[in-house]
């Protein structure tokens, strides 16, 4: 992992065996998010980070991958 992804990680160990999961449904629907698009410093910064991870790893940045061409 890199740039702190490790934080994501939940530790099931610290659960008791004995615990019980309640899930709760939620209907998301009544918000009306919305999408803000990047400025242009933004994208320039963005695609410095892609530019530093394809260095890394040696032209293997999976978003670039999954990119169109």
């Amino acid at each position: 992992m890199t740039r702190g992804q490790e934080a994501l990680l939940i530790d099931a160990g610290d659960a008791p065996s004995d615990a019980k999961t309640v899930v709760v449904p939620l209907d998301l629907s009544q918000f009306a998010l919305p999408v803000l698009s990047a400025n242009a410093q933004e994208v320039a910064a963005h695609e410095e980070v892609l530019l530093q991870l394809d260095k890394s790893s040696g032209g293997k940045t999976v978003w670039r991958q999954s990119q169109p061409v």
